[in-house]
């Protein structure tokens, strides 16, 4: 059954032919291009150049729009360009963690923020953008594309992120900004509104169209069905009551949950510290400044409702 759009209330208590078409080396530049050392790390912490696992990324979530030509599908094992950049952040939430306790599993991050083949959402595209104006890091219009644009991947980035600080080039941020931006289309799809709010208002202290409820729940929650929150499947379960969301999610709530994951219980062995600390930092900047109804709790502090 369609559920009505609007946002729920909360309580309390976001092929291979192809590729070889384009396989020939070429300069690009597509924004302010370059690495950091987390990402240079991460690069090494998986199989970054395995160019049968890279098409495998590549198709699944829809980075196939020829808008990424000129930003580095020419020479996708450098993580200078956008697109390895965007086959990092895609490569972080494959290295999310499985353990109990957490808000999500890795196979639900997975399967969200997959462009195709999915039960989250219709199939979809990835593309590239330049610029959409300042600060602008991604854009998810109602219909079959997410823009992802020059402020997620610039480099030098903001190395310490602040509410008045635009956190681009964070790559936790971009593996975060992916699952918020795919989240957009799961609201579609089940005909919620898929709309931000206008800020600042409430404990949103956000510009327009970057505010959102926040619905809470705590890692492994119980949910009406037997199962926990942290079992596979559930990311994809709401429980609305009489337009109550008891169980349910805001595209920026998805994201700090992932992020709050990534923080607390991301492998030492895949993910350098320096990448957890990034996803707590960008996290807790989103807890605090982007839910009109607070969120109540930041990243390395014990989540405080049931």
């Amino acid at each position: 059954m369609k559920n009505t759009k609007g946002f729920p209330r909360f309580v309390l208590g976001a092929v291979a032919a192809a590729m070889v078409l384009v396989s020939a080396v070429i300069l690009v530049h597509a924004c302010t291009d370059g690495a950091t050392t987390t990402e240079v790390s991460f690069t090494k912490a998986w199989p970054s150049c395995d160019q049968d696992l890279i098409r495998q990324l590549w198709q699944g979530w829809g980075v196939t729009d020829d808008s990424w030509n000129p930003a580095g599908i020419s020479d996708d094992c450098n993580e200078g360009l956008p697109f390895a950049k965007v086959m990092n952040a895609i490569a972080l939430i494959g290295g999310s963690p499985t353990v109990a306790g957490i808000f999500h599993q890795r196979g639900d991050y997975m399967l969200e923020s997959r462009a195709v083949s999915t039960p989250y959402h219709d199939d979809v595209y990835l593309r590239f953008i330049q610029d959409h104006g300042a600060g602008v890091e991604a854009q998810s219009d109602a219909g079959d594309h997410t823009d992802l644009d020059c402020p997620i991947f610039n480099f030098p980035g903001v190395p310490t992120p602040s509410p008045g600080n635009p956190n681009a080039e964070m790559l936790a941020e971009r593996s975060a900004v992916l699952i918020h931006e795919m989240w957009h289309h799961w609201q579609d799809a089940h005909d919620y509104d898929s709309s931000h709010m206008d800020g600042p208002q409430g404990s949103c202290t956000a510009a327009a169209g970057a505010c959102d409820w926040f619905y809470p729940h705590a890692p492994g929650s119980s949910l009406p069905d037997g199962t926990n929150s942290d079992q596979i499947g559930s990311l994809n379960k709401t429980n609305v009551v009489n337009d109550i969301g008891l169980y349910f999610h805001s595209p920026y709530q998805i994201m700090t949950e992932f992020e709050s994951d990534v923080a607390i219980f991301g492998s030492p062995v895949f993910m350098p510290f320096a990448i957890r600390q990034e996803a707590q930092n960008v996290g807790n900047v989103h807890l605090s400044s982007n839910f009109v109804n607070g969120a109540g709790f930041t990243i390395g502090n014990p989540v405080p409702f049931p």
